[in-house]
């Protein structure tokens, strides 16, 4: 990759513990529960990625059904602050001459957010001088 870029490649939602989209990640064995994980995946060329340079991480939750934003499924404490670098909290780590961020955000379901509807996560990075922008989408899930 481009040593000045960034990007997010994976953003979905799973079964807590689990690396594997789920449709409906709240469900197993066909038990509804109250909480699931949400992964994201991002990449950054070998001069940004450990440059500590600042940029913001927003990730916000939307009903699809009803057309109306979910804050009560947004990550806790998006958006987040973060720099290019692998200190605790921005977790960029080396691989090969590129740097990789993993994440996984535990989401608990509050119970005031509908079941049955529609969602889709969207997360944006944009580095405080605007060189780094990235936008990516989750597939779409249903809360049972």
């Amino acid at each position: 990759m481009n040593a000045n870029d960034a990007r997010m490649t994976q953003l979905f939602v799973a079964v807590d513990n689990s690396q594997t989209q789920d449709d409906s990640p709240n469900e197993t064995g066909g038990v509804a529960g109250n909480t699931y994980d949400l992964l994201l995946r991002a990449e950054a060329g070998s001069a940004i990625g450990d440059s500590s340079a600042n940029y913001t991480l927003t990730i916000t939750a939307f009903n699809v059904s009803k057309g109306v934003a979910e804050p009560l499924l947004d990550p806790v404490g998006s958006p987040f602050k973060e720099e290019f670098n692998n200190n605790v909290g921005n977790n960029w780590a080396p691989v090969g001459v590129d740097f990789v961020k993993q994440e996984k955000y535990d989401i608990t379901i509050d119970a005031t957010v509908p079941r049955g509807d529609v969602y889709q996560y969207t997360a944006q990075l944009v580095a405080d001088n605007f060189e780094v922008i990235s936008i990516i989408q989750s597939a779409l899930f249903v809360l049972v």
